[in-house]
């Protein structure tokens, strides 16, 4: 399985200068998966990618971690709903 690190979401979110709340808009849950990410206890995969979808601030994010992420898969995925 292909994934990116926390360090990678984290480098991310502060280059947007956005927090893991603002991140998970709400969803306690998705909070959480992501803090797991940062702490390096879960990774940011594809199905990830796909849940935080196209729109919005998470739209943004997705949009600067899928081209490492195609990188690291070695090839280019079609469009995330």
């Amino acid at each position: 399985m292909v994934s990116l690190t926390g360090e990678t979401l984290w480098e991310t979110l502060e280059v947007l200068g956005m927090s893991q709340t603002e991140l998970a808009e709400g969803d306690i849950g998705l909070e959480k998966t992501i803090n797991e990410i940062i702490e390096g206890k879960a990774a940011v995969t594809y199905d990830i990618l796909a849940l935080w979808g196209s729109d919005g601030e998470r739209g943004v994010v997705t949009s600067l971690l899928l081209p490492r992420y195609e990188f690291r898969l070695g090839y280019s995925l079609s469009n995330l709903p």
